[in-house]
């Protein structure tokens, strides 16, 4: 017989072309072994143009051949049943025959634990023969496993099957890291302790960076912000007009950044230099009055806009260093009159804002004619001295702009805005509203920023330069879904910060030797300057090959600053055995589902009965506000996910599916309301979301899945990590899952029996954490809090488990965790949802003892 494939791809139809000889012509198609009728049609088109056509039907039906069952993902320690379906035809006069399945495994991944053999009878069409493998290579990622199935009857073989069998990932890889800001001027040297575990694949890489310049990230977001949305609407048909805030951040950017790829001349004069658009602005965006208007149509000619005009009066001052600024003096006026206007007008209202953005556009000792317009301002607003006297201690963003304007900081504001800063990863952090979790809004970030940038210390300082990171990447404005780029005051906001950075940092033009050593032997040279920022190598291959106490030292000469990181992707052999909250912690529940009413039955299950309906749920922790959030589930082998969106037997189990923008009562924000995103995926063996707008909290994700294929399956971790950085992660525990079927014959001896649900639960892990910055053994990365001595992964104690019960939940005196009441009621719908956070205890044993990767001072 034919060794045909396990899963064939079946063609629908054949389509052929032949040429009639004599009349008589031949086409050969193969038919799939299975039964089934088909038609065959003939269209002739003869010489004289006449056509004809015919049909006829064949029926494929093969005396007994295999048809095989089998899970679409395999998993590493997984035992799933296979079923091979011996089907027959009893016309054809297989009567009463004794039939074997042989099963062979191609290569190291699949072990065979039990085979079977059928007797095929007149009575019954189809008789299955059940066998049962365990998975217990360590395949690479996606690779696929190979088994051939032979059917033999009286020591003939009547038919084979090739089963490829995929393999798929069975741990989530692990992104860790660690990052300095190393001075050159001097000679500048520090040292790390790499310590890898033995337990990871060759693919797993280390790669270290180094960069003298954050400010270069600004780059893409000019593109983003300003030449692109120019370069859509002049190429659009009609063309569209282009507002003012595209010219001015156009302007600033092709002025202060270093544009690599400028675009075409052809563009022009919109993108061309900074003084022809300055001209644009004074000559067709300026009404007859003198106010610069939003668009060329003067559309809004009965309105000043006090903020476009400052915004525009500092583009100005930043690429002139304020020469030109008395040729825009009319902006200036009109935006003073606009002041005076409100406060004639309602005399109780507060202009704070008005005075700060035109205080900020002007500098903080303005001369000639500026200063004269700057003296017209209300009592109140006509020096910054009288200025900041009204502005509240508790406003931090006013007190941000109104700082920015200032010649000397306000240490105040300075010690505050330090003491509110949250890293958030292994290279970020970001700003936080004093006494919150909750990021401040874009431009305040980078005036945030601006402030931290006093000094050389305070630039150099951990905390400030991971700020720049963030705000390079996006900052707050990733936040929500429709910000996909920087507002103008954002964008210049930004570029002062950046600015400032490189000045406090020695880095506006550097000349920098970077030298990496382990165990002293030289293993990178990099040079970085003006024009080479920033370069990477990868050294897994030297650190595997080591044999010393791989102490990876780095030395940096010359003048500027080095941002040195150092990064671990770690891609395990075996699962993860312990749940890891680096960010994120993930909780996993998985429950019976009621497909009547669609609700989730209370209580944890560690097995169910094939054909049953489950009820998945994630509870998602985080202390921070993470922009853009990716969570994965992985489902146990032998349970299929259900699209809620094609597979839903009820209302409200459609209703799981929450793709699209929704809106968050609960939000922190000042405006008390915030729109965030979220998109699901489901797939063959997992379900994917995608979350923009991850306020700091907690949130559920829920689907429903149908466990089909019997056996004994590894239950996977779940993953939340910080799309745009991946360090800031974390993983439910691994343990284990059997979808049981009692109708099978030999069912106790097919499959395993179940965790015992009580068992498991006291097995909540409740480990210590580190004891302090130089203790490697319990240190997996992250910041030193010089202050308390701890390691830091984001806001809390680099830990590699939950530090903490799982919410709703409490530990009796006999050590056993409750949840709820302990009577079946629970506050929080996670009765027993420790237990997929637990180690598999059914597992190898892994040589988990030592720490994934270590960093300390030398």
């Amino acid at each position: 017989p034919v060794l045909r494939e396990g899963v064939e791809t079946v063609r629908l139809a054949a389509f052929e072309v032949v040429d009639l000889v004599d009349g008589v012509g031949e086409v050969v198609i193969k038919l799939p072994a299975d039964r089934k009728r088909w038609s065959v049609q003939v269209h002739v088109v003869g010489a004289d143009l006449k056509f004809g056509s015919a049909e006829a039907f064949v029926t494929v039906s093969s005396p007994v051949y295999l048809q095989a069952y089998t899970p679409r993902a395999l998993r590493l320690m997984d035992t799933p049943v296979f079923g091979a379906l011996v089907q027959t035809d009893p016309l054809k006069g297989m009567f009463d025959k004794a039939a074997t399945v042989v099963v062979e495994s191609l290569d190291d991944t699949l072990e065979l634990e039990t085979s079977d053999s059928v007797a095929v009878q007149t009575d019954q069409a189809s008789r299955p023969a059940l066998f049962r493998f365990k998975v217990i290579g360590r395949p690479d990622m996606g690779s696929l496993a190979f088994a051939d199935l032979k059917l033999e009857i009286d020591g003939e073989v009547i038919d084979r099957m090739r089963l490829s069998l995929d393999v798929s990932v069975h741990a989530h890889p692990l992104l860790i890291g660690t990052s300095r800001a190393v001075p050159a001027t001097g000679g500048g040297e520090w040292s790390d302790v790499l310590a890898l575990p033995e337990f990871l694949s060759d693919e797993s890489t280390v790669t270290l960076r180094a960069a003298v310049s954050q400010y270069d990230r600004i780059l893409e977001h000019c593109r983003r912000s300003a030449f692109d949305p120019i370069l859509a609407k002049i190429q659009a048909t009609p063309e569209q007009p282009v507002h003012a805030s595209e010219i001015i951040s156009a302007a600033y950017c092709l002025q202060k950044v270093n544009v690599v790829d400028r675009p075409s001349p052809y563009l022009s004069p919109y993108l061309s230099a900074t003084e022809t658009l300055v001209n644009i602005l004074k000559d067709s965006f300026t009404d007859s009055r003198g106010r610069l208007q939003w668009t060329s149509d003067f559309r809004y000619s009965d309105y000043t806009d006090v903020r476009l005009a400052a915004t525009a009066l500092l583009m100005v001052r930043l690429t002139s260093n304020g020469g030109e600024l008395a040729s825009v003096v009319s902006w200036l006026r009109e935006a003073v009159e606009a002041i005076n206007e409100m406060q004639r007008r309602y005399s109780s209202g507060d202009y704070s804002w008005y005075a700060a953005h035109l205080w900020l556009a002007v500098g903080a000792s303005p001369t000639g004619v500026i200063k004269a317009e700057m003296d017209r301002l209300p009592s109140a607003y006509s020096s910054l001295s009288s200025l900041k006297s009204k502005v509240s201690t508790s406003d931090i963003s006013l007190r941000l702009l109104v700082n920015a304007a200032e010649a000397t900081p306000d240490s105040a504001l300075v010690s505050t805005v330090m003491d509110s800063v949250r890293l958030s990863s292994d290279q970020t952090g970001y700003v936080a509203r004093p006494g919150s979790v909750h990021a401040l809004a874009s431009p305040w970030q980078s005036f945030a920023l601006l402030a931290l940038c006093q000094s050389q210390a305070m630039a150099r300082d951990e905390r400030t330069w991971r700020v720049a990171v963030y705000i390079g990447q996006g900052g707050e404005a990733r936040f929500y879904p429709w910000m996909s780029r920087f507002d103008t005051l954002t964008m210049l906001a930004t570029g002062m910060a950046l600015s400032k950075l490189d000045m406090q940092t020695d880095n506006e033009d550097p000349d920098v030797d970077v030298d990496v050593s382990l165990d002293g032997k030289k293993i990178w040279n990099t040079k970085l300057d003006a024009e080479t920022r920033e370069d990477s190598d990868e050294i897994a291959d030297d650190v595997s090959k080591n044999d010393g106490d791989n102490i990876l030292t780095w030395v940096v000469s010359g003048t500027g600053t080095v941002f040195t990181y150092l990064s671990a992707f770690l891609i395990p052999t075996e699962p993860w055995p312990t749940p890891i909250s680096r960010g994120f912690t993930v909780q996993k529940l998985i429950q019976a589902l009621n497909p009547a009413t669609g609700e989730c039955a209370p209580g944890m299950v560690t097995s169910v009965q094939s054909g049953s309906m489950l009820c998945v749920t994630l509870l998602v922790t985080t202390p921070d506000d993470v922009r853009n959030a990716k969570i994965e589930d992985w489902s146990p082998s032998g349970v299929e996910p259900l699209d809620s969106n094609v597979d839903a037997i009820s209302v409200a189990l459609a209703a799981m599916n929450t793709d699209g923008y929704m809106a968050d009562s609960s939000c922190p924000r000042w405006w008390g309301w915030c729109w965030y995103r979220e998109m699901r995926q489901v797939k063959a063996s997992s379900v994917e979301w995608e979350v923009q707008g991850f306020v700091a909290g907690s949130r559920e994700f829920r689907y429903v899945a149908l466990a089909n294929i019997p056996g004994s399956y590894v239950l996977p971790a779940s993953v939340a990590m910080d799309s745009d950085n991946p360090s800031y992660t974390g993983l439910s525990g691994t343990a284990e899952f059997v979808v049981l079927d009692d109708s099978l014959a030999n069912s106790a001896e097919l499959i395993p029996p179940p965790p015992d649900v009580s068992v498991v639960s006291r097995r909540l892990l409740l480990s210590t954490v580190g004891s302090g910055c130089d203790a490697a053994e319990d240190v997996w990365g992250g910041w030193c809090d010089e202050a308390t001595g701890k390691w830091m992964c984001g806001q809390v104690v680099c830990n590699n488990t939950l530090s903490a019960l799982p919410l709703g939940c409490r530990q009796e005196s006999d050590g056993q965790v409750v949840c709820g009441d302990g009577e079946g009621t629970d506050p929080n719908g996670l009765s027993g949802a420790a237990l997929a956070n637990l180690p598999s205890w059914r597992l190898v044993v892994l040589p988990l003892l030592a720490p994934l990767l270590c960093f300390r001072l030398a």
